[in-house]
């Protein structure tokens, strides 16, 4: 009887295609099909053989729930598919489109099928109320457990039993569909299958290295860790890698040369990662995290010249006062938004309607300074027209004006930065930056560099 591997997809680009060759690499006798999700339009999967499908399962009786995230909700619905177009299959493996697999798939079917083992996937548990779909088991299994799906193997008989199952929760469902939950893929699968006494489960543990087979985080697959022999690993990203590593990991990995993501940037051309890295650094406003990053990103020739420092990042701020339209409650609070890195058009500090409102910065340490850049917010530009820059170098040194603009035009349209130059002779520690007149101060932010 046939062996099919499935390699599961709603989109097809360059970075799934290599995934698909990979995939199609480890099986030599099995048949290798891509089971394609086309509610969103025709996928051109060529050379490999394609089986189609929908949203729409409403030809095998199963609900379409939820509408708007059917298949990602059901990922036991595909194989269904599958075992009607394969009628003569005895195992079918569906693999994910963010998988890499570095085991002989065909030595896995022939050990399911010596070994009778019907319902093979990763980290079969018994589900709690800690886990987050655990309500949608309940009401109708007496033990519910959970698994990864990412990597599924099932027998033809367990196929069955799924389906089974699945109608016989449907027609309950449809009585009362609003006092009745439908169960969540990774907890029915798991739960439908082990609450069968006839039904032989293996973990994937058994055939792969799992140790980067997990639900979140990142791979990258030019990584070693994608490629390692024996093992199997998800999720394997290109575009969303940083982002994903970056949200597990935080920013300190960048700076830690054992972690996986230092040690994957090692394999990939830094134009793909560093443009997005730095701005990272930069939105998170650390003037210490952004020095030693640049020294980082020279030692690992990732530039070839150090980046400029804006030294306001996270400096001491305050304001002249606070109204009902600003960020924060306290003038150091809103004030401190003007130096936080972050450029987008809902951050900023407000001031209240008075004379001469002003904003201050005081830099962590004196600065040769030759650049001080203030963006203003892309609504009310008008209402930053004159204005006066002063600077000192300490507590104890008097101010200096080294700006008065009184030219009755504002700027910052287009997001463009109005720019002061200095000499770079003065060394600079406090910034004061005030609207002549009476009026509402509030600037995006400020940033200071000595380049």
């Amino acid at each position: 009887m046939e062996k099919i591997v499935a390699f599961r997809t709603h989109v097809w680009n360059k970075e799934v295609s290599i995934l698909a060759r990979r995939i199609r690499g480890a099986c030599i006798k099995a048949r290798f099909v891509i089971i394609a999700d086309e509610t969103n339009g025709i996928l051109d999967v060529s050379p490999f053989e394609k089986i189609s499908h929908r949203k729409d399962f409403s030809h095998f009786g199963l609900p379409s729930f939820p509408p708007d995230k059917v298949l990602w909700y059901n990922a036991d619905y595909p194989m269904y598919v599958l075992a009607e177009e394969f009628p003569n299959s005895s195992h079918i493996l569906m693999i994910e489109n963010d998988v890499t697999v570095n085991i002989d798939l065909d030595s896995v079917f022939e050990a399911m099928e010596i070994e009778g083992i019907d319902f093979l996937a990763h980290k079969v548990e018994p589900s709690n109320n800690a886990w987050l779909w655990h309500h949608t088991l309940e009401p109708h299994f007496a033990e519910p457990h959970k698994c990864l799906l990412m990597v599924l193997g099932l027998s033809r008989r367990a196929i069955d039993v799924l389906l089974t199952e699945r109608l016989r929760i449907a027609r309950d469902w449809r009585v009362d569909a609003s006092t009745q939950v439908w169960p969540y893929c990774e907890g029915f699968v798991a739960s439908a299958l082990m609450e069968r006494d006839d039904i032989k489960t293996v973990d994937i543990s058994r055939f792969a290295d799992t140790r980067y087979y997990n639900f979140d985080g990142a791979i990258h697959p030019s990584s070693s860790e994608a490629r390692r022999s024996g093992s199997i690993c998800h999720p394997v990203v290109c575009s969303s890698f940083l982002k994903r590593r970056l949200d597990r990991d935080g920013l300190s990995a960048i700076f830690d040369r054992n972690s996986l993501l230092r040690r994957t940037l090692a394999s990939m051309d830094s134009s793909e990662f560093y443009p997005a890295l730095i701005e990272k650094v930069r939105r998170h406003g650390s003037l210490r995290d952004l020095i030693r990053f640049n020294s980082l990103a020279l030692l690992e020739g990732w530039i070839m010249r150090p980046e400029a420092i804006n030294w306001a990042l996270r400096g001491w701020t305050n304001q002249s006062s606070v109204s009902p339209w600003s960020r924060s409650d306290t003038t150091e609070l809103d004030s401190a938004h003007a130096v936080n890195g972050n450029l987008d058009d809902d951050n900023y500090f407000h001031t209240n309607n008075e004379v001469n409102p002003w904003w201050y910065l005081h830099l962590s340490e004196k600065v040769a300074v030759r650049h001080i850049l203030i963006y203003n917010r892309s609504h009310f530009q008008e209402r930053c027209r004159n204005m006066r820059i002063e600077v000192s170098g300490g507590d104890d040194d008097s101010w200096h004006t080294v700006l008065e603009k009184m030219d009755d035009i504002d700027f910052g349209r287009e997001k463009r930065p109005f720019v002061v130059t200095l000499d770079g002779t003065r060394h600079i520690q406090n910034l004061r930056i005030t609207l002549l007149g009476k009026g509402i101060l509030h600037l995006r932010q400020i940033e200071v560099f000595d380049q």
